[in-house]
């Protein structure tokens, strides 16, 4: 497979109505910015950038505020996206411990590397924040699945649906702090 950038989708003509009517629960109110920017991606799949001076409306904030907290947001996504998001840890651990060669594999199965999507529009792959689980390093998502010591053996199994994650993220109450012999350090 090739790899592509998401593919540009017509904008649909009723979508400041639309993008009205998903953020009527928001109207003026500044603190919802993040969750009316999910509920627009909710709605489309992303947040189309057109979306976005409706929404600055809608709530009274800038067009500028609301593009910048898309572009910081590393779950939004200002363009089209992959049926299925993989997540790949990027901290400074995880590097250490094996996800470059996690993402050659990637790149070698699917063609694709950071913020590309594959040409049949499967598969999306974007970088994982460090989440402070670095006794599960590397970390691999996908979608709200966490898989953790991942090897890049495993991941044909992890796409394949052959393995089995975690739901939920690897931080706070997502995973249980693993007894103190089995950290590896």
């Amino acid at each position: 497979m090739s790899a592509s950038q998401p593919p540009r989708r017509a904008v649909p003509a009723d979508l400041e109505e639309r993008v009205r009517q998903l953020l009527e629960p928001f109207q003026g109110d500044r603190t919802m910015t993040v969750d009316a920017l999910k509920v627009i991606q909710q709605a489309y799949g992303y947040v189309p950038p057109e979306s976005l001076r409706v929404a600055a409306e809608v709530l009274g904030v800038s067009e500028n505020t609301l593009d910048g907290i898309l572009h910081f947001y590393e779950f939004l996504f200002p363009h089209p996206v992959g049926e299925r998001i993989i997540r790949v840890c990027s901290g400074t651990v995880c590097q250490a411990l094996g996800t470059p060669a996690i993402l050659r594999r990637i790149r070698e199965r699917l063609g694709i590397g950071w913020h590309q999507t594959t040409a049949d529009g499967k598969y999306t792959l974007v970088p994982l924040p460090c989440y402070n689980t670095c006794a599960y390093a590397p970390i691999l998502q996908i979608d709200t699945l966490t898989f953790v010591r991942v090897t890049p053996e495993q991941v044909d199994d992890i796409l394949d649906g052959r393995l089995e994650g975690v739901e939920g993220l690897p931080c706070g109450d997502g995973m249980p702090t693993p007894p103190r012999e089995e950290l590896e350090l």
